[in-house]
């Protein structure tokens, strides 16, 4: 039990001293000037399976910017709803909107728009966003003016009512985007969102995105991106963040994690490999203590939820949001133990994703 103990002691003040890190990554995010030439075109690809409810919302957004010259490319992913009849009353000079009839995935259908890009500058996001006017501005305006070839984006969960299973996600979500976000801004970025996400055509035409992998077509380019020593920049500013829908109920939720989770085992970049192992290991080792030993359970947690909500506290109140800390307890709890098995359910059991089935 004593050499239990003195190993988990270890671990945490590794942990204590990732996260710090990320804390301080997190204030040294930059928010680079948008005020740049906007006759620059910018192309903007979405692709789209069975979003019928969600089209419109987001095609309002991006008619709505004020970038001046932009196209918008949107691949029906293979929907077997009304996605491909609504998408089509929106079809003008700047929308244009393409069929793609072989299920064969998100990736390829984002392959499929940016083939038909008219600019080396994409932007890539989700159906279930709602993007401000000063997106296009924000993201594609630092990756032209800093001359990067790879952009990351902020994202954050909606939620209309603080006391909800909405606010809740949200916060889980921050605690990945603050992670993410601060590593980056250490310029060791390992986590990126395809809701909100900017590359120059050539990173996606010469990376290796593991086409064979339904998920991870945002953090494959990133790795990829890391490794071929391309230059990645962070728009952190308020103006470019995206804001995506919570998952609205547990399974959808934990379906949502073991998807994300199982593209782990095929991460090359030897820094996520890390992180992921060292949160993984953490929760592990509170598991264990909180059942064998109840005053060492106690002090463990103490150690992690301070500099957790350090974290936190840094990234919420950069974006206003600092209220959602009402749910940090529960939150704090809740994540030892989804943390710990959907890392270990995530190699071994599949998921469903659009009305498509995924087995190991």
């Amino acid at each position: 039990m004593i050499v239990l103990w003195y190993i988990t002691l270890f671990v945490f003040v590794i942990y204590a001293c990732l996260v710090l890190y990320f804390f301080i990554g997190v204030l040294r995010l930059p928010q680079y000037s948008t005020s740049l030439d906007k006759n620059v075109k910018v192309s903007v690809v979405v692709a789209m399976r069975n979003e019928e409810g969600n089209a419109v919302p987001l095609l309002k957004s991006l008619l709505s910017q004020d970038w001046q010259v932009y196209e918008v490319i949107i691949v029906d992913d293979y929907s077997t709803d009304n996605t491909w009849a609504v998408l089509q009353s929106f079809a003008s000079d700047k929308v244009r909107v393409v069929r793609n009839t072989l299920p064969q995935g998100k990736k390829f259908a984002l392959s499929v728009g940016i083939r038909q890009a008219q600019s080396d500058y994409i932007l890539v996001t989700d159906a279930d966003c709602l993007l401000p006017r000063s997106w296009i501005r924000g993201m594609a305006g630092a990756m032209i003016g800093t001359g990067a070839q790879l952009v990351l984006g902020n994202v954050m969960i909606s939620y209309k009512r603080l006391l909800s299973w909405q606010a809740l996600e949200s916060l889980e979500f921050a605690s990945l985007l603050a992670s993410g976000l601060g590593s980056a801004g250490q310029g060791k970025p390992f986590m990126a969102n395809g809701a909100n996400i900017g590359f120059v055509r050539s990173l996606w035409q010469e990376a290796n995105i593991h086409i064979d992998h339904p998920s991870g077509d945002d953090v494959f380019l990133l790795h990829e991106a890391r490794r071929m020593g391309r230059k990645i920049i962070v728009q952190a500013s308020m103006g470019a963040t995206v804001w995506t829908k919570a998952q609205g109920s547990l399974r959808r939720f934990f379906n949502q994690r073991i998807r994300w989770a199982s593209k782990a085992g095929q991460y090359t970049d030897h820094w996520a490999q890390a992180v992921a192992m060292v949160v993984f290991i953490t929760n592990f080792l509170l598991l264990v203590w909180m059942a064998v030993g109840v005053r060492q359970f106690l002090v463990l947690y103490g150690i992690k939820a301070m500099v957790d909500f350090l974290l936190l506290w840094a990234y919420l109140g950069r974006y206003g949001h600092k209220k959602l800390l009402i749910w940090f307890l529960v939150e704090e709890i809740l994540y030892i133990f989804y943390a710990v098995s959907i890392g270990v359910l995530s190699q071994f059991i599949g998921f469903e994703w659009k009305g498509r089935k995924y087995r190991k």
